[in-house]
Order: C-alpha cells, then structure tokens, then sequence
C-alpha cells in the first residue's frame, strides 16, 4: 500500500498512515510513503504493525535498515526545515538508524501512535518560526508499546484491538500512575500533562 506524506495535509496522511497499518497488520505487510520536495523524491516503507520502518529509497533503489531503534539525540529546537530535511538526507545510503530517520519516525511512526506527539508537530509544520522539543517526547516514545497494552489497544496475542486509536494523555497518565509502574510515577505523569496541556512549542 503506497500514501503520500504532505506536511501541507499531515492530519489526512496520518489518518491514512493509521488506516494502512491495521489493513496491513495481520500479514505484517509493508506501507511505503512517498515524500517529494522540489525535484527529489524520497521513499520510507514500514512493516505493520505498529508502523515500524525498515526501509527508505533516496532515489537509487530500496536500502534496508538493520538497527531501529532511535539514536542519540532528536533535537531540542526542530522546526519544518529540519523535518524536511531529515526526509531528504535518510539514512544517507547506509542501513544503521541515523539522527535523520529518528526525525522521520518522530514524524511518520511516533505521530501516528500517539496524539500528543501528533499535535506537538502540527503546531510546527508549515511555520518556519515555530520548533518542537523533540527530546522531551523520548519517554513517550519508548513507553508506546507498554501503555498500549496497558489500556487494552492490543489484544493477548499483540494484535490491534477493535478499539485501538492513538494514545492520549489520559491513557499515559493511568499507565505512569498505575501501582504496578515501576519508574518514576510522579515525574512521568508531571511530564505528560507539561506535553499535552501546553504544546511543545516555541513562538518568536
């Protein structure tokens, strides 16, 4: 299954990015997601489900990713340049996970599991004064799956529920308060509701 990702129309890409990885799901097939700017042309393909990327095409055929998990730092200042750029550079022709396609899941896999996240970057996209602090999103990120299962969006065998939809604010916060969270309950939840309540946002 092939979709479009247009910043200008991010809301409908997501909507359709979501709808292609729970047709996708149960056979574990591929979405791919045509990116273009100017003249070039920019190809990401990820597994269902859970919008996993495995792959990109800079335009001189399919590299297949090996690592995928985000590394270093995402940046404490992005803006729709810098997305637009990461889009452009990929993995820069090797198959490691880079700083640039750790922006392109933030963009495409993290937005699309989680509506705080999905909100963060629209306040940015189409502005060239505004920027997110992707940093602070890491723990939201890696506790996706957890949080997930937690509130029942994933049945026993890991497979979409019938009700599965992004995560919310409410459903991190009964996953970081619940009795059986072992991190720091008090600060993941403070975190949550500094994300959700005021969007990450930076004006001029």
């Amino acid at each position: 299954m092939r979709i479009i990702l247009s910043t200008a129309r991010y809301t409908e890409f997501l909507k359709e990015f979501r709808l292609a990885d729970r047709q996708n799901a149960a056979a574990n097939n591929e979405t791919e997601v045509v990116y273009t700017s100017g003249n070039a042309t920019r190809r990401y393909f990820y597994r269902a489900p859970n919008f996993e990327l495995i792959a990109y095409d800079l335009g001189g055929g399919r590299i297949n990713l090996v690592t995928y998990n985000h590394v270093g730092t995402l940046g404490a200042t992005v803006g729709s340049t810098n997305f637009d750029g990461a889009l452009l550079a990929g993995g820069g022709g090797g198959n490691q996970m880079t700083a640039d396609l750790s922006r392109v899941v933030a963009l495409t896999s993290e937005a699309a599991r989680s509506s705080v996240v999905e909100t963060a970057i629209k306040n940015v996209l189409g502005s060239a004064a505004r920027t997110v602090n992707l940093d602070r999103f890491t723990l939201l990120f890696t506790s996706y799956k957890h949080t997930a299962k937690h509130v029942r969006y994933f049945d026993a065998s890991g497979a979409y529920a019938p009700g599965w939809r992004p995560l919310r604010r409410d459903d991190y916060l009964r996953f970081f308060s619940d009795s059986t969270y072992t991190g720091d309950a008090t600060t993941h939840c403070a975190l949550v509701r500094s994300l959700a309540d005021a969007p990450n946002r930076e004006d001029p």
